[in-house]
């Protein structure tokens, strides 16, 4: 199994030092992102197990134009 780096490292970790300067457009925004990239893995027909949020990890993705 292979990961990419997750460099902003799991959501627990990130609700845990971050939860009250979140609004709730971002706690909701997360929440929609989760919930379309669970979608995208059923989708391909691959198997989690374990789903907590020690175990979904976030990456910053910087872009270049």
């Amino acid at each position: 199994m292979v990961f990419q780096y997750a460099n902003k490292g799991s959501l627990h970790q990130f609700l845990s030092s971050s939860f009250r300067e979140l609004n709730w457009k971002n706690k909701l925004k997360q929440l929609v992102d989760i919930s379309e990239n669970l979608i995208k893995v059923h989708e391909a027909e691959y198997v989690h197990g374990d789903f907590h949020s020690g175990n979904i990890l976030q990456i910053n993705i910087l872009m270049v134009i």
